[in-house]
């Protein structure tokens, strides 16, 4: 019953939150959250290409999170395997902070983890898992979602692991992110590209390379396109399907 006021309270004390969105990813933020431009226009599916580096999964991690407090359900994090799902999101230290993903959440939001299971309690109920996509066939048949991101989208189980669930999730109003990197044109994160880039009504879009986000040093950039193949640059950086 207290929730409520202390959503409120949440709102209004930005101290506790550790993460801003970088410039770059406003928009997307503002899509999901239905604010600024897109006050009464609030979108449900997001596709975010990003070059690499460009903070895609502190982004979908803060966003889910943020969801999760708005709204009691169910929420799962997807990386392309288990074993990525823990490195990068369970056990990675951020290097600008010292902090893994989960101490992003303020002590006082989170009543209790569970490191086998790789889960999340939120003090209101919320919980957030945090998968590999190819568990998702198994794990995700019968499951409540009300938010799903899958990250690395390029080289996830799609459509498959999203198959299981979009039926739940349009029943329950629910929202899903797909997030990547390009790595070429036979994988559904390419199809959905189109999709969403066609389908503005029904999709938020964002397609931001390096030089989109400027998230790196132009020295730095510079150093990387000299000692990367041409082919790798274009692809991690550059946000080329076609190399």
């Amino acid at each position: 019953k207290s929730f409520p006021t202390y959503q409120t309270s949440i709102e209004n004390k930005k101290q506790l939150e550790k993460f801003i969105p970088r410039p770059y990813q406003m928009e997307a933020y503002n899509a999901l959250f239905g604010a600024g431009p897109f006050k009464g226009n609030q979108k449900n599916k997001l596709y975010l290409c990003w070059a690499r580096g460009a903070g895609k999964d502190m982004f979908c991690f803060m966003a889910m999170v943020r969801k999760a407090l708005e709204r009691v359900g169910q929420y799962f994090y997807l990386l392309p395997s288990g074993r990525q799902a823990r490195l990068v999101m369970w056990d990675t230290v951020l290097t600008h902070n010292g902090l893994t993903f989960r101490d992003m959440i303020p002590k006082a939001l989170v009543k209790k983890t569970n490191d086998t299971k790789m889960l999340i309690e939120l003090i209101n109920g919320s919980l957030i898992h945090i998968l590999g996509s190819n568990e998702a066939s198994e794990k995700l048949i019968g499951a409540n979602p009300s938010g799903i991101v899958f990250s690395e989208s390029q080289v996830s189980n799609l459509p498959e692991s999203f198959d299981y669930v979009r039926p739940r999730l349009a029943l329950n109003d629910g929202w899903v992110i797909f997030n990547g990197t390009p790595r070429g044109m036979s994988n559904y994160f390419y199809q959905l590209l189109n999709i969403a880039k066609n389908d503005p009504e029904d999709w938020f879009y964002s397609y931001k390379t390096v030089y989109d986000t400027q998230h790196i040093d132009p020295k730095r950039l510079a150093k990387e396109r000299k000692d990367m193949s041409p082919d790798k640059f274009a692809q991690e950086y550059e946000c080329d399907f076609s190399v």
